[in-house]
């Protein structure tokens, strides 16, 4: 019998390993073929979003249902309210909201290997390196200025994180994602679409929209930590003197 362990390393490796294969599903060169991709795509999201809800401990339930919250409403303002993107269906995917927290999770226990925490150091440094090589290119090469703004953001967020594994590899994992999810034309951003003339000039994926990702899981652990609190002075409230 699996250990919750077990399960959520394996859960994480899949979300890793088929990511490309996963996003392939909402493609614009598979609906040529099979027009149900993105609902196929949905049903896989729920699995995987329920197997890491079941095996996460309470903190981490609550704050996955949280990001799935915010990470709705942000699609809702990014998608639909601001255009800066859009889904190749023109409408917002069941997989996304819940790949918010799913990608974060993922991240979350990837970063708990013992075998990259023993080097977390040397990552985060190479990570540095990359993530600002990277940034740089996007701005010179494509006129990224919104993206480069995005990881401006982003190193403000983490500039006070004494370990910020976590969140450097978060960035790499979702500029990964975005790669792949334009590459496929799953979704695509503003500057492909056309509109937005006044906005920033950005790349298609902006090279920095990982910073907003750190809004997410701000606000996540602000709304979980504030709750926690209310709900601990209720109970010392109705302590019997």
């Amino acid at each position: 019998m699996r250990t919750k362990h077990q399960t959520d390393r394996l859960l994480m490796t899949l979300v890793l390993l088929g990511l490309p294969i996963f996003l392939s599903l909402d493609s614009v060169w598979l609906s040529q073929y099979f027009s149900h991709g993105q609902m196929v795509a949905n049903v896989i999201m729920i699995f995987f979003y329920c197997g890491f809800l079941a095996v996460s401990n309470s903190k981490l339930r609550w704050i996955i249902l949280l990001m799935t919250v915010i990470g709705f409403f942000g699609e809702i303002l990014g998608s639909i309210i601001m255009t800066l993107y859009r889904y190749r269906l023109e409408n917002i995917p069941i997989y996304v909201p819940l790949g918010h927290a799913v990608i974060f999770i993922t991240i979350y226990h990837l970063c708990r290997q013992p075998w990259l925490w023993r080097h977390h150091v040397n990552v985060e440094k190479i990570l540095h390196i990359l993530i600002l090589t990277v940034s740089l290119g996007s701005l010179i090469l494509y006129k990224d200025i919104f993206g480069f703004n995005c990881y401006l953001l982003f190193l403000v967020f983490i500039r006070n994180k004494v370990k910020p594994l976590f969140y450097l590899m978060l960035f790499a994992m979702v500029y990964y994602l975005e790669i792949v999810g334009t590459r496929y034309a799953s979704w695509t951003w503003y500057n492909v679409l056309g509109n937005h003339m006044d906005y920033f000039t950005t790349a298609n994926p902006p090279c920095g929209v990982a910073g907003l990702y750190m809004v997410f899981d701000m606000l996540s652990n602000y709304i979980y930590l504030f709750f926690k609190l209310k709900f601990k002075e209720r109970e010392q409230i109705s302590l019997p003197t």
